[in-house]
Parts: structure tokens; sequence; C-alpha cells
């Protein structure tokens, strides 16, 4: 099962300079995503009846998807384990490439987002990213290496098909949209920018392998839009518990607030917005996490990198952002408070420096949107000596004295100094006039409101009749028949809504969630008729299928009989509903002419609830609008 398989990243190297015009000069930062994988939520079972596919396909797929053309062919290299991680080691030697990864790693140990027992430290990360990396894409060769699929794994089709997809994506945005590269060297803004790159590949992947499972665009725009995702983010957490934690969150954030981000751009102005977004890209880690405040021009407040302390010398200085503030506030407490906390984020910098025997001090001046917001922050600094003493002494040598003073809505704090030296660090950083910028308004963009979902609820029955408002549908029981309503909170995924039996016969109906397609019809259909036989220790065989016209409307049916003659007969009714993005299945298994006579009489019965034109509840998940 695709579900069974581990997540894995998959990398991209962007070159400096017009590669279309054959003016690269070298590689620059490499592009990272999870290997596919982890969709395994959404494709589970559905992969074995996948043919390998030619990489032409794949084009022609996400020029469909994407709206977009690869402007030179792109070579696909299936390449064995360790052919890719000597790759991978390459990238890592590199310091793009572990920025990528790790960041600042200074910042990181000063700001405390690693934890004690976490190296950061090439020989400690490669072996474990090299365990993870499912592909990566060079443009300087316009080559995709990606890990070699065997011809008769089937369950690993769906997984080559997304990861190659995603590869070619950034392949495709290098085309149109050049190297990439942030134009600041902050943390944040590098996130900010890689969460652009990587939601547009990861979005793409997911509506290939959606598609190939039944999902309507709409349904995945919406999972990813109220963070449902099918459990896709927790799978993935899950994939990369054993990466360090500060390697996790920045994977996490590019991959799925990077998906969520472009999901909701393509909600607000389609493909054209989302290419715009590449000519401007989200230049801080808070416009990400709050899309609107992206399309609105919400810039931060500009906080140059305070000045170094006498005697000190400066090592590191950039700029934290909400993302990176709310990984800190994680170390000491929980994550809902941690972002409450860094939402207000407005802007900051800070300056590590480093005194001359060694010992380093940190320098941090913040701005906050309100003074509440700048209170419950300096709150929040307070619980930060515990860590500062358990996490940071033989790290980086600074020391845990500490002084933070808010005036207004901004919060300074200064680090690592001695005692005497803390408040006047502190005034000085304080003192200094703060310019709050302008909105810069992207365009007449506005990010619509998610349609609300109304949960499976069941039906009722009463006097022989069943009757479910959130299906829209009714139904007659037949006379002398025991019916039922399965409870709606079991693990299955599609329970039965309604089951009729009399001991001998029995019929039932469930909502399939998937588009009415032949290839997805047929799925259920062979899996309804190979779960019969199992269950009933038969073969059934003789298949008919006819078109069929049902109160609910037009449908198909398919009519199994037990192989070598009997009365065992299976029929299995596929009623399309909502846009086709789903269907009502109805069954009946009869194991006599009457028992199939009363099961297709109760069949028949089977109705819109009047009045009959309104769009039932059920459609708000499978095909929200």
């Amino acid at each position: 099962m695709v579900g069974a398989r581990r997540v894995r990243i998959a990398l991209v190297w962007v070159a400096f300079g017009l590669v279309a015009c054959g003016a690269a000069t070298g590689p620059g930062a490499p592009h990272t995503g999870l290997r596919e994988g982890v969709l395994a939520p959404l494709a589970a079972g559905n992969a074995r009846d996948l043919e390998p596919v030619t990489v032409a396909e794949l084009v022609r797929c996400l020029t469909k998807l994407r709206g977009l053309t690869l402007e030179q062919a792109v070579a696909v290299e299936e390449v064995d384990d360790e052919q890719l991680q000597v790759r991978i080691a390459r990238m890592l030697a590199s310091p793009k490439g572990r920025s990528v990864f790790v960041g600042d790693a200074r910042a990181m140990l000063a700001f405390n987002t690693a934890g004690p027992s976490e190296s950061l430290e090439d020989a400690a990360l490669a072996p474990l990213l090299s365990d993870e990396i499912g592909g990566l894409f060079d443009p300087n060769t316009r080559r995709i290496y990606v890990r070699r699929r065997s011809p008769a794994d089937r369950d690993n089709e769906a997984q080559w098909r997304s990861t190659v997809i995603h590869e070619l994506t950034h392949a495709l945005q290098h085309d149109h949209f050049g190297s990439l590269e942030p134009a600041g060297d902050s943390d944040d803004e590098w996130l900010a920018n890689r969460a652009l790159i990587e939601g547009d590949a990861r979005l793409v992947s997911l509506l290939y392998v959606a598609g190939l499972d039944g999902f309507s665009r709409r349904r995945l725009l919406h999972m990813l839009g109220s963070r449902t995702g099918l459990g896709l983010r927790q799978a993935s957490d899950r994939q990369l518990a054993a990466l360090p934690s500060a390697v996790r969150a920045r994977l996490a954030f590019e991959y799925w607030d990077g998906a969520e981000f472009v999901a909701a751009l393509v909600r607000a102005g389609g493909m054209k917005l989302l290419n715009r977004a590449f000519e401007r890209p989200p230049t801080t880690t808070e416009q990400v996490l709050h899309p609107s405040k992206y399309l609105a021009g919400e810039q931060p407040v500009a906080m140059p990198p305070p000045a170094p302390p006498q005697g000190h010398r400066t090592v590191a200085t950039g700029r934290r952002g909400e993302l990176l503030i709310r990984a800190m506030a994680e170390r000491c407490m929980p994550l809902a408070k941690a972002a409450g906390v860094a939402a207000g984020w407005g802007g900051d910098g800070f300056t590590l420096a480093e005194a001359e025997d060694g010992s380093r001090a940190l320098l941090w001046r913040t701005s906050w949107d309100t003074i509440g917001d700048a209170r419950q922050f300096l709150q929040a600094l307070a619980r930060r000596p515990g860590c500062w003493t358990d996490e940071s002494e033989g790290h980086d040598r600074l020391g845990t004295q500490h002084l933070a003073l808010q005036r207004g809505r901004e919060v300074a704090l200064a680090r690592g100094l001695d005692q005497r030296l803390l408040r006047p660090a502190v005034q000085r950083m304080l003192s200094r006039p703060v310019r709050r910028p302008k909105l810069q308004p992207l365009g007449d963009f506005t990010i619509p409101p998610l349609p609300v979902v109304v949960a499976r609820r069941p039906g009722v029955i009463e006097q022989q009749t069943y009757r479910s408002t959130w299906l829209g549908v009714m139904a007659t029981i037949p006379a002398g028949w025991h019916a039922s309503v399965p409870n709606h909170e079991s693990s299955n995924a599609t329970p039965n809504e309604l089951v009729v039996e009399d001991g001998l016969n029995i019929g039932w109906m469930f909502v399939h969630d998937r588009v009415a397609t032949t290839r997805h019809n047929r799925r259920v259909v062979d899996r309804l008729r190979l779960d019969a036989q199992s269950r009933e220790g038969l073969v059934l065989g003789g298949r008919q299928v006819r078109a069929i016209d049902t109160p609910l409307g037009a449908g198909r049916q398919w009519v199994y009989g037990k192989s070598g003659g009997g009365d065992a007969e299976l029929t299995i009714d596929l009623i399309p509903r909502c846009e086709r993005s789903g269907s009502l299945v109805i069954v009946r298994f009869a194991t006599s002419p009457r028992g199939a006579q009363a099961l297709d009489q109760w069949a028949a019965s089977i109705r819109p609830v009047p009045p009959g034109s309104q769009r039932p509840p059920v459609c708000t998940g499978l095909n929200p609008r």
C-alpha cells in the first residue's frame, strides 16, 4: 500500500541566471519537498490499477493542471539509493543546501529552536535526509533524478508519478520565473519565498494525485483552506519524526503552510494570481500564514539590526518573523498558545555578537500590531529563562542573564551581557525611532469564505420509511424485513447509510465519495464483488452492465450471478450525485427470486426527499461551492 511507504523529500537545484538563454552560472539553492508517499490518505488502495506512464504524459498533465508549459525538455533518470545519496551529500556540502534545512544555525541556537540533543552537523543530518529524499532536479542539466521504480511494484507507481510531477513543477517555475532567489538574507524572508515555491509544487502534486483518486478540485482546495487535509499533514509530521525539530518545522512550513497559502491564492484569483505571486513573492512568514495580509500588502515594520555592544563583533543579524518566534515559544508552552503569542508580530531585528573571550550576546528588538500583543509577548519571554538554562549552556556560550522591556508596541531584549549592561542596551534599542510602512495591496483580490460543510448525519426509520435529510433521499422498507442505520461514528471511511435484510437476503446503500468516472466506478464495483465472494464463499460471474433510470437520476447497474448456476445474485447500482463528484451506491445480494424481487422494489423506492430540487447537504462535502 502507498500508505506503508516512508515519506521522502524531493529536492530541486536552481541555477542563477537565465537558464533558458544558456546563461546559467552554477547551482543555487535547492528546493525541497516531501516525497509524495505522504499522499497515502488520498491514494491508499488505489495504486494497484495504475499502469506505468511516460514522462511525456506527466508533462501534459502538468500543463493542464498549472496552465503553463515547459520551455525546455527535461530528462528523468531513475537511480538507485546509493547514487541518489551521493547527489544529496553534495547538496548538503553547499552553504545554500544547508540553509534549506537548517537556516542560520547560529541564530537557531541563540533562540533555542533546536533541542539540546539535536545535532545540526552535516554528519548527523546527511544520513537522515538521505533516507528520506526521493528525487531532485538539476536545472543546469535539465535532469530529474528519482528513485528507481519496480515494474512489479504497482504500489510505488503513484509515489513515482507524483514525485516526478512535483519536480517537473520546479522545472516549470525555473523556466517562467527565473532563479527564484529571495532578495533578502533573513531566515524569515527565505522561508516565505520557499513556501511559495514548494507550496506551488505541492499543490500541483496534490491536484494530480487527487485526480487519480477521484477527488474534485473544489474539494481539495477546501481541504487545504480548512486545514482538514484528510490527515495529510499529520501523516507527514509522523513520517518526519526522526529529523531534528528545527528541520522538521521548516519542512512542514514550506510544504503544508506553503500549500495552504498557494491554495488560498488560487481560490482568490486562480492560477493567474499565483503566477503574479512569483513576480512579487511573499517576504515574511506572516504573509504565508495569513494570506489575506499578503494580498493586502502588509509589510513588516523596518527594524535594523541593533549595533553590537562595545567590545563585541557581529556574528549574525537578521529577522525572525512570526514562524520562528512561534517555534521559539513552542519550546516552553503549548503550540496553540505559542501561535497566539506570535500572531501579533509586526516586525523585528536581531544581532548576535561575540566578545573576545568567545562569550556571546543577543540583542533583539520587536514590534507588534497592538500594545496588547506586545504585552503578551513580554509575558511569554518571562517563561524563557528556564529554557535557556536547560538548553543553551554548552551550545553557544550565550548566558541566561537577560532583560526585556516594553514601550508601547515594541519589546526589546538583551541577553548574555553583564548584568549592569543589560538595561542600557535595551533602552538604546527602544529609543530608536520606528517607521511603520504603508500597505502595498497586490490588487483587488479577496479570498472567498470557505463553504460550510455539513457533517454526516444518520437517517431515521419511522413506520417502514427511511428518510435522510443529509442524503436528500427516502425509501420504503420491504414488509417483514429488518432495517437499520449503522453507527456513523465507525472508523469506516464510507459507512453504510441503510441496511435492509430478512435473514437470507440483504441490501445496503452508501455514499462513494469519488467522482463518477468509468475507472472509479469499476474500482468500487470490483471491490464489492470480491467482498461478496469472500463473505459468501462463492464465485460470482456472468457480469451484465446496463444504464438505468431512477427517481434520483440516470445511473449504471452491474449484475453478477453465481458461477455454475444457482439463484444467488449480486446487483450494484451507482447513481451519480452532487455534479458527479460522488455516487449513491445501492447494493443487494439475493439468494432467491423472491428475495431479489423484494430488494429490487426497495431499490426502486429510493427517491428524493421533497422538494427534490434542493442540493442535499452531502454535496457540501463532496463538491464544496
